[in-house]
């Protein structure tokens, strides 16, 4: 974030491919965090900047973006539009030289375990019986018809018992 008194400041984001939402998805959200975080008593958000750095040989390019949004109301800035900004034109917006690249205090957040699927084993009868809506077949908690265990014979097959 570049501030200097009487002039609006100029916010330069980056962030490496896959590590959360990205840049492009998530702008309004992103710069409306900034600007409440930052300069909440600003009408306007600050000037946006951002760069999106993709991993060696990926084929993507990894250049500057300035993002200009159509208006900024009780909800944070919205409608953005990106447009293409050079090293050069950036460093005329903030009136000094920026490193584009993660900085030389960044600390990464700790990478977060997978989850973890637990399966637990129970009797089937520790089940309870089945609230179904009124009129469902049941009458004063009980199934209004009889579970019948089939007889051994049943299973015979074929069916004529031979």
């Amino acid at each position: 974030m570049f501030t200097a008194p009487g002039v609006r400041p100029v916010a330069v984001v980056t962030q490496v491919a896959g590590e959360g939402t990205g840049l492009m998805n998530a702008a309004e959200r992103y710069a409306g965090a900034v600007r409440k975080r930052y300069c909440p008593d600003q009408e306007v958000p600050p000037l946006w900047v951002e760069r999106q750095l993709w991993p060696e040989g990926s084929g993507q390019d990894s250049r500057l973006q300035r993002v200009v949004f159509a208006g900024a109301g009780g909800y944070g800035p919205y409608g953005p539009r990106w447009s293409a900004v050079t090293h050069e034109q950036l460093e005329y917006l903030v009136g000094a030289a920026v490193d584009t690249g993660r900085g030389d205090g960044y600390v990464p957040r700790p990478v977060e375990a997978e989850p973890r699927l637990v399966f637990d084993e129970f009797a089937v009868t520790r089940l309870d019986w089945p609230r179904p809506f009124p009129g469902a077949g049941v009458h004063a908690g009980r199934p209004t018809t009889r579970t019948t265990i089939p007889s051994s014979d049943s299973y015979k097959y074929p069916p004529d018992g031979t």
